[in-house]
């Protein structure tokens, strides 16, 4: 059955209903802490990005960086993407598996997808600002309210171009300095919600070597001379993945790294049909993005009990358990949709 486009421009991410869950799952309305003035803008050139979403020359910078050949995109579409990153892992259970489930992409496409996830982590993320953060981290074992939600912002960009990278790139891998950056950005998160300062320090130390000018040049430049795969080739990725999960659903029990795999996967479909809804509206990508989003926050819920009940001591994380049937059931209904 064809997947009708709903009628009017409609903006993916900017529909009513995303609005919101977008409203009530954030309520401070900023992309990130928003700097003013000119300076900072022409501080964001060197350090990577403007922090400021509406910043009137961030796309001129964008554009004058010689090291990013990619396709820009206007304010409006990053907003978009936004706020639908915002809300990939919001639990909506009225939502169900759309009529038509196939997408087919072109090479194109993907290309611009990952221009979309690359420009989206350049305008995010500040190397001064962020380095403003962990270096408070380090002083202080923590950060405020404001610059959580602000570093939760930034590693969100960064996750949204690790899912780029793993689904669009020749390789399906991430550049190391980059994988490493991403991996502490999280652990440094997880210790800062659990309380644990001194992990919180440890981890900012090794996140100020990973960000320092030379690391961060580099990073910058692998990522933006990132190759993308065939149309086929991007398609055999996602398809060899859901053949892993089809796999690990085969077991009764798991571990919590074997929970995590699955989650992972899950998480990079959501990124996939976010990323697609986000540059063109289609009624069925927008509704998979939902009901996928709907598995992350059930699992990534999960994930989070698991890792307080290791650190407490509770549970060990190698511990097997089964799986919730909520989540097992709306797995295995997706996954019945695709040809294994």
């Amino acid at each position: 059955m064809p997947c009708k486009r709903p009628p009017g421009p409609v903006i993916a991410g900017d529909e009513a209903a995303d609005s919101k869950l977008v409203r009530a799952h954030h309520a401070t309305g900023g992309y990130s802490n928003r700097n003013s003035g000119r300076s900072a803008c022409r501080r964001g050139l060197r350090d990577g990005a403007c922090t400021s979403p509406n910043c009137s020359t961030a796309s001129l910078m964008m554009k004058a960086d010689s090291t990013t050949p990619w396709q820009t995109f206007p304010t409006e579409t990053l907003d978009a993407l936004f706020a639908a990153v915002e809300i990939n892992d919001v639990v909506d259970r009225q939502v169900g598996l759309p009529a038509a489930t196939a997408q087919s992409c072109t090479r194109d496409t993907l290309q611009t997808c990952f221009a979309l996830c690359w420009q989206f982590w350049r305008r995010a993320v500040a190397r001064r600002e962020l380095v403003r953060l962990v270096d408070t981290a380090i002083r202080s074992g923590d950060l405020s309210a404001g610059e959580r939600i602000q570093f939760k912002h930034m590693r969100a960009a960064y996750k949204q171009l690790r899912c780029a990278l793993m689904l669009y790139a020749t390789s399906h891998t991430q550049p190391l300095l980059f994988r490493a950056t991403v991996g502490v950005l999280g652990q440094m998160q997880d210790a800062s919600r659990l309380g644990r300062r001194m992990q919180v320090r440890g981890h900012g130390v090794v996140l100020r070597i990973l960000l320092s000018w030379p690391f961060w040049n580099m990073t910058r430049k692998r990522v933006a001379a990132t190759r993308i795969d065939t149309a086929e080739g991007c398609a055999n990725f996602r398809g060899r993945e859901l053949d892993q999960l089809r796999q690990l659903l085969q077991q009764s029990v798991f571990s919590g790294h074997e929970f995590h795999v699955m989650r992972k996967i899950v998480s990079r479909q959501v990124a996939f049909y976010d990323h697609l809804r986000t540059l063109e509206s289609n009624a069925c990508v927008h509704q998979m993005s939902r009901f996928l989003s709907a598995i992350n926050g059930l699992m990534g819920a999960r994930h989070d009990g698991m890792v307080r009940q290791h650190v407490s001591g509770a549970r060990d994380y190698a511990t097997r358990e089964a799986l919730p049937a909520d989540i097992r059931t709306r797995l295995e209904a997706w996954l019945a949709c695709f040809k294994a």
